[in-house]
């Protein structure tokens, strides 16, 4: 999700914090911030507000530490000259800060210093994607330095840790990284490769949520919608047991990609879930309102029967929303999109084509 917070002028401090809020609004789980990354550009807490929110909400930023005195390539010790992005940490680390290597040591140039940056990685003669006129290389590519480059490959890691660990939270990432580094030299291999368990086993829980006044997407899409009206032609009669008997559940098509439908149980209809957006907007606009009070209750044990397969919005949280697997009668938690997506998947079950055809299907308006 490439977000374009620059001009002729420069990078404004408020359309790069524009920027953090709307990735963490449409899905994503890390960011990469490779701005302003030359001399001494200051310090300021306009970002604050920002980074917490990215943090509160489990998004992990990632941010390059800067080339320091690009003349003299001497890097800045931030811990004498704080510089922004890099040093907003709140005081809590909420932010990966990001040096420079040449694979074994710091170059030189890189800015370092331990209250802004947590680990090196690989930043010289990094080959990127160039315009062709000022290729080093030739065609689309060259090769440049920085910490520009090195912050993306933290990313990536990170984006590796989510992928394995879909619970991992942001400070867990991050003493993954820090722990399994080489003398603070990212090790990509060692940091997958160690013995890890998430604290958090049971549900996809961020400390994110959805404000009342946020749309979601609605599952209008035209590769939804073509697979949706497919299947209402391919519906030959409906089968009211099979259905009243997967109300409530998430059925993955085998014979199809495993396409994901969820089966309300208010009208034994299933809704399709295509993508992370799709399956967002079916858990938001098919949810019930419940008090924070009462749901605190079933949090940590089993929600009555009554509650299977439903999805519960809580009216005094946001409207975080909770899914009630039929199976367990456990509330498993739907953060962002990529979030409800991954519950989807994970607890679905699988039914046949033919089977899945006797259903009625659903539609959000």
């Amino acid at each position: 999700m490439p977000l374009i917070v620059c001009d002729k002028n420069g990078c404004a401090n408020n359309k790069v914090s524009e920027a953090i809020k709307y990735a963490v609004n449409n899905g994503a789980e890390v960011i990469n911030i490779s701005l302003g990354t030359g001399g001494v550009s200051g310090y300021t807490t306009e970002y604050d507000a920002a980074i917490k929110y990215a943090y509160d909400r489990n998004v992990l930023i990632v941010v390059a530490a800067g080339n320091g005195d690009t003349v003299g390539g001497i890097g800045y010790d931030l811990n004498q000259i704080p510089q922004s992005l890099v040093c907003n940490n709140g005081g809590n680390n909420m932010i990966i800060g990001v040096g420079a290597s040449d694979g074994i040591y710091r170059t030189n140039w890189s800015n370092y210093g331990s209250n802004c940056v947590d680990i090196y990685a690989p930043g010289v003669n990094i080959v990127s994607t160039a315009v062709p006129a000022y290729s080093s290389l030739g065609g689309f590519y060259g090769t440049e330095s920085g910490t520009s480059f090195s912050s993306p490959i933290v990313a990536g890691v990170v984006s590796l840790l989510k992928a394995t660990y879909p619970t991992l939270t942001s400070q867990e990432a991050i003493n993954l990284l820090i722990n399994n580094s080489n003398n603070g030299i990212i090790d990509a291999y060692k940091t997958l490769s160690a013995n890890f368990t998430p604290s958090n086993k049971q549900t996809l829980k961020s400390t994110s949520s959805v404000s009342n006044n946020q749309q979601s997407p609605v599952n209008n899409t035209t590769e939804s919608r073509i697979v949706i009206e497919e299947e209402k032609n391919l519906i030959t009669k409906i089968d009211n047991n099979l259905s009243k008997r997967v109300s409530g559940k998430i059925l993955l098509q085998v014979e199809k990609n495993g396409e994901g439908w969820y089966v309300n149980p208010d009208n034994e209809k299933k809704y399709y879930l295509g993508r992370p957006a799709d399956a967002f907007s079916i858990m938001r606009n098919l949810g019930l309102g419940i008090k924070h009070s009462e749901l605190s209750n079933y949090l940590n044990s089993k929600f009555p029967s009554r509650l299977s397969g439903k999805i519960l919005l809580d009216v005094e949280q946001n409207g975080e929303a909770y899914y009630i697997n039929p199976d367990d009668l456990k509330g498993y938690y739907l953060n962002r999109p990529a979030d409800a997506f991954r519950v989807m998947r994970e607890l679905g079950l699988g039914i046949t084509n033919s089977d899945i055809r006797k259903i009625d299907v659903g539609e959000i308006e």
